[in-house]
């Protein structure tokens, strides 16, 4: 019997198709990243696997976070 046939169907609950835990990110933060498109997919797949894993509040909330990044990283590059 496989996990999906265990869940109730009734608590809308769902299975996990991709294991976050063994993600192999191109980069890491104490690491420069070699491209701007190699941050932002890495920064996708954090999003993502962190959605996954604590539920879409945890996204409205890293979202907020990086909206308050954003003003702070325009604030810098003006000196």
């Amino acid at each position: 019997m496989k996990l999906k046939d265990l869940l109730v169907k009734e608590e809308k609950q769902q299975v996990n198709e991709v294991d976050y835990s063994t993600m192999r990110l191109k980069s890491n933060i104490d690491q420069k990243w070699d491209s701007t498109d190699t941050m932002i997919d890495d920064m996708r797949q954090y999003i993502g696997a962190s959605v996954a894993a604590s539920g879409p509040e945890l996204g409205k909330d890293l979202a907020d976070a990086l909206k308050l990044l954003m003003n702070f990283a325009e604030g810098e590059s003006r000196g």
